[in-house]
C-alpha cells in the first residue's frame, strides 16, 4: 500500500516538492560539532501569516535558507552508489570556522529529506512521517573552496574506509551458515 507521500507523488497536481538538509558535524568533533539545518528554498510563505518567512518547520525542528546548491543523487542500473556533491556559498562564512576546525568537515553526515510543502508543520496536511526515503551520505572530500562557495563529495556508508558490512567478516563458522566454502580446480 502506498503512503501518503507516494500517493501525493502521483496526484496530477501536487504541492511543491520541498528538499531539506542536514549536516551533522559531531562525526568530526563530538565536544564542538553540531547539526545545521537548512533549505535551499527562499520563498517559503507561511501558513499563518501569509508573508515569507526566515526559515522553514519540519518535524519541529526549524531549516534555515541558505545558498545550497546539490546533484548526483541518482542511482544508476548498474548498482553503482550514487556520488552526490553539494556546495553550500561562502559569502556569508557560515561554515568557514567549522570547515577550519573540523578538518574539512570529512566524515560529516548529509543528510537529504524530500517532502511536500503540505506536509511542514504549521500546514493543514502537517506530518513530519511523510516524506521521500532519507538519503543520507558522508562528506569524502572538499572539491573546491574559495570566497564564493565551499564544495564537497560525498560518498555512501558503504564506502566509508574501515566499513565492513554486515559489520563483520562473513564466514560459515561465524554464525552465516549458508555460506559455502569454494574449491577451485576439485
Amino acid at each position: 500500500m502506498a503512503s501518503t507521500v507516494e500517493k501525493e507523488a502521483l496526484k496530477s497536481s501536487t504541492y511543491p516538492l520541498i528538499e531539506l538538509f542536514e549536516l551533522d558535524t559531531t562525526l568530526c568533533d563530538p565536544v564542538n560539532g553540531q547539526v545545521y539545518y537548512f533549505t535551499p528554498m527562499t520563498k517559503y510563505v507561511g501558513p499563518h501569516t501569509g508573508q515569507p518567512e526566515d526559515y522553514v518547520r519540519f518535524g519541529n525542528r526549524v531549516y534555515t535558507p541558505f545558498p545550497i546548491q546539490a546533484s548526483g543523487w541518482d542511482y544508476t542500473f548498474d548498482g553503482a552508489p550514487a556520488k552526490p556533491k553539494i556546495s553550500i556559498s561562502n559569502t556569508s562564512k557560515f561554515l568557514q570556522a567549522a570547515v577550519n576546525s573540523m578538518g574539512d568537515l570529512v566524515g560529516a553526515r548529509v543528510v537529504r529529506i524530500r517532502t511536500f510543502m503540505n506536509f511542514l508543520d504549521g500546514q493543514p496536511d502537517a506530518d513530519p512521517l511523510q516524506h521521500f526515503p532519507k538519503d543520507i551520505f558522508y562528506i569524502d572530500q572538499k572539491t573546491t573552496h574559495n570566497k564564493n562557495m565551499i564544495e564537497w563529495n560525498l560518498m555512501s556508508s558503504v564506502e566509508r574506509s574501515g566499513v565492513q558490512l554486515p559489520l563483520r567478516q562473513v564466514l560459515p563458522e561465524n554464525g552465516f551458515p549458508g555460506v559455502a566454502k569454494v574449491r577451485w580446480g576439485a
